[in-house]
């Protein structure tokens, strides 16, 4: 029934309906069947009656990209996470994110920011936290805030990909101030990456980031805070994980090969993500492979191409170059 029905209401009914219902159990008030639709809200969306007064499905409908967009990336991060290696990093991220409620993940291209970024919203989905992905601006964050619940916003790439994606000072500003009301609300976190690059250039271009001594969300991702232990876990992951046929991964382990990759200077994550894809290396024989995993770690090109080629602006592209004949790496 429609109306709300204490433990005595339906003691009542069961008692004038005996020996016809088994049980008070099987009587179901108001509360009861909102319970029910909780567990099942693909009804509740089915029957616009259900919902129509109702703000938490309302929400839904009028803001379903970043539901869904959010629903996905967890999957998304599910399908890789057997190969995430959790290093001190992870843990020092949680450390700020659980004193400041925010961080600001940099550092540069390929060092692992998205990964711990969306290893770290895992971490909070299995709290209860509920993932709200955003694609392009912090007017998506707004748009499902709702005090007092277990919430956690990720902002990918913020600033931009290059200096001219940067934010304008409005638009800058108004994620400074929705970082102060996640601060000061200990039931929210809010994960944010940028390169280091494009980061200081966003302090110079919005006051407010200074003004609000951002500095202490920062979380600086470098290769060198990696041991040799982490990377040597790391390579071992994604070896175990890529699918590759033993005698490819034997060409790696034998005579200890593997050292060579963990101390090379252009060690990194997404380099060991490229040299271990299998896809990349079905026409290769084993001991080509060999020979392209040391090709690639001594110039890299192919894994900084699109990089280069598709995310950096005309200007970007010009001073790598100007650096890079200039003999300064």
């Amino acid at each position: 029934v429609s109306n709300p029905l204490s433990r005595t209401d339906k003691d009542a009914i069961h008692g004038e309906l005996k020996p016809y219902l088994a049980s008070p159990s099987d009587i179901f008030g108001k509360e009861d069947l909102n319970d029910l639709l909780a567990k099942r809200p693909e009804i509740e969306r089915r029957h616009y009656k259900l919902w129509l007064s109702s703000a938490s499905v309302l929400s839904h409908m009028l803001n379903k990209p970043i539901f869904d967009r959010s629903s996905w990336s967890i999957e998304e991060t599910l399908l890789t996470a057997s190969r995430y290696v959790r290093t001190a990093n992870h843990d020092l991220a949680i450390t700020t994110l659980e004193k400041l409620h925010v961080v600001i993940i940099t550092g540069e291209p390929g060092v692992g920011k998205t990964t711990l970024a969306e290893h770290l919203c895992l971490h909070y989905v299995s709290q209860d936290f509920q993932l709200f992905t955003v694609a392009e601006e912090i007017r998506e964050c707004e748009a499902v805030f709702e005090p007092n619940k277990r919430q956690i916003y990720y902002f990918d790439d913020f600033l931009g990909r290059n200096y001219l994606e940067a934010l304008s000072g409005h638009e800058g500003n108004h994620i400074v101030q929705f970082i102060r009301r996640i601060m000061r609300d200990g039931s929210k976190r809010f994960i944010l990456t940028s390169r280091s690059t494009i980061l200081n250039q966003g302090k110079m271009l919005i006051d407010n980031f200074q003004h609000q001594q951002l500095d202490k969300n920062e979380f600086e991702l470098k290769v060198a805070s990696l041991t040799d232990f982490d990377k040597a876990r790391i390579l071992y992951s994604h070896m175990w994980h890529s699918g590759l046929p033993p005698e490819y991964l034997e060409q790696v382990r034998a005579e200890k090969r593997y050292r060579v990759i963990i101390n090379h200077k252009n060690y990194n994550p997404r380099l060991i993500s490229f040299i271990t894809d299998s896809e990349r290396v079905e026409s290769k024989t084993p001991k080509d492979y060999l020979e392209y995993v040391f090709q690639t770690l001594r110039n890299p090109a192919d894994v900084w191409e699109h990089p280069f080629a598709a995310q950096e602006d005309d200007f970007g592209r010009a001073i790598v170059l100007l650096v890079t004949l200039n003999g300064k790496y």
